[in-house]
């Protein structure tokens, strides 16, 4: 049995083991106050203005099911909504080049209105005039649906440059808020499509008529026709308007109302009161930041807090452990740069082609529960993180065996297997959703290791990378679909 009046533990391991505890004790007070002086409101006006960020382009995108029945594209219309939607990332390059040229004159807040804006205007108009037909080169085109979703997607696309940096004068609170609006952005447009309902399946027309009596009959080709679903298309872009509207309303109010500026952050200039000893949450919100209101930096309170939340000994290793070889970084890109080529780029082009030999209730499922699986995956991955190199290559595997099965159904159109049963409409609809949400994950899990081993600069080799597949993927689907017909529709009527 130990001897009661044996030495104590070495003091050097104590003193170490206490070093740390004041550090880790501090941070979680710090982070506990941060919370407590959250503004309910505040919280959720920067939930609204952030609603505004890619619900105009999620909920085009839903409505595409409904227009393939009656737009002159048919089939072929996803292909053509994916390029514009491409091109339209000309928006964020020329805000990016913009503030580099003229960086005290470009600033956010006109940017944010400007976008609100077209948005809603381009809504109002799409409502409207989203089935009128133009001639092009001899050809019928929806060149209206054409120009106002190139409107949509500039906007949504800008808004991915332009909202973070406002938010950036926010405390950092207050970016879960913006993060779950955007991820809102995604659900409320799946959610209201759902509700719209399908229509139903096409039918032919007989448009034989008896002119009289004596049995002149006047004999026409049979046409299509649709039972319109329980609202109309117009209808849900006047939804997506409103939408639009309360987001403008929440973002005057965050930017005019005085209220919401006492959760900016503090600034740590001779013009602001200096913060207090101890009132150490409010001084771990003073960091460096894009906005010109903020533009002195915390030297002296950013200094005490670094000291405080400076990396421990047994950290400093893990990370020297964990550090990516360059092999590693590439792997990574090269992972998000084919996720981005199927997602953005292959599938929503060829979904038409893969889903509606089933039927306009399986392509409609597809597209809007795959809409709802996107940021819910999403929001999984905050839950259920991993940093896995491996784990995200063979969901990634995963997710190319699932897109070649889609692929392969798209390339056998108009009569892929199981056509007219239950089980293909159903295999065709989980597969669809599983993939999404694959993809989905996978995007973010590249991007959190990326942003943790290699800091700004590998996410912007991320955001390149991501850009450049999605658009070789929308070309390629396109020059497949529009210029060399490899894929073939069902025959109308």
């Amino acid at each position: 049995m130990a001897d009661v009046n044996s030495e104590p533990m070495p003091v050097p391991q104590e003193s170490s083991l206490d070093e740390t505890a004041p550090l880790v004790n501090t941070k979680q007070r710090n982070e506990q106050a941060a919370l407590k002086k959250i503004s309910l409101i505040v919280y959720v006006l920067v939930m609204m203005f952030s609603l505004s960020s890619w619900i105009s382009v999620n909920g085009m995108w839903v409505e595409v099911p409904l227009f393939v029945d009656v737009l002159p594209e048919k089939w072929n219309l996803p292909s053509y909504l994916v390029v514009i939607i491409q091109i339209a990332n000309i928006g964020p390059l020329l805000y990016v080049f913009s503030k580099a040229v003229a960086p005290d004159r470009v600033q956010p807040w006109p940017v944010i209105y400007l976008i609100i804006i077209i948005g809603g205007i381009s809504c109002i108009l799409l409502s409207l005039f989203w089935h009128n037909i133009s001639n092009v080169g001899g050809e019928p085109h929806s060149m209206a649906l054409f120009v106002l979703t190139g409107f949509l997607a500039l906007v949504d696309c800008t808004s991915s440059v332009v909202y973070l940096p406002y938010m950036a004068q926010f405390k950092t609170v207050y970016m879960t808020a913006f993060y779950i609006g955007e991820g809102l952005s995604g659900l409320l447009p799946g959610l209201v499509g759902l509700l719209q309902g399908t229509g139903s399946e096409s039918s032919c027309i007989n448009q034989t008529t008896i002119v009289n009596s004596t049995a002149e009959v006047t004999i026409r080709p049979p046409i299509a026709g649709y039972k319109e679903p329980r609202f109309s298309v117009g209808a849900f872009f006047l939804f997506l308007f409103s939408v639009i509207c309360i987001s403008g309303i929440a973002f005057a109010i965050l930017h005019h109302v005085l209220y919401c500026w006492k959760e900016h952050i503090k600034l740590c200039d001779s013009k602001v009161e200096v913060l207090k000893d101890g009132d150490n949450a409010d001084t771990d919100e003073c960091r460096e930041s894009s906005m010109d209101t903020l533009n002195e930096k915390c030297n002296n309170e950013n200094t005490a807090v670094s000291r405080k939340s400076s990396v421990l000994p047994s950290d400093t290793h893990f990370m020297e452990q964990h550090n990516l070889s360059c092999l590693q970084y590439v792997f990574v890109l090269a992972l998000t740069a084919w996720v981005n080529v199927l997602q953005n780029g292959i599938l929503p082009s060829t979904q038409s082609y893969s889903c509606l030999p089933y039927g306009s209730l399986a392509y409609t499922l597809t597209v809007r529960l795959s809409t709802l699986a996107n940021p819910l995956l999403c929001f999984l991955a905050f839950f259920l993180p991993t940093r896995s190199i491996r784990i995200v290559a063979f969901l990634t595997l995963v997710s190319t065996v699932l897109a070649s099965y889609q692929l392969a159904l798209a390339v056998m159109s108009p009569e892929p297997p199981l056509k007219g049963q239950i089980s293909g409409v159903t295999l065709v609809i989980l597969t669809a959703i599983v993939l999404t949400g694959c993809l989905s994950y996978v995007k973010v899990i590249n991007a959190s290791i990326l942003s943790e081993h290699g800091g700004a600069k590998a996410l912007l080799w991320c955001g390149i990378v991501t850009q450049i597949g999605s658009f070789v993927g929308a070309i390629i689907t396109f020059i497949v679909i529009n210029v060399l017909h490899l894929l073939q529709s069902e025959p109308g009527c």
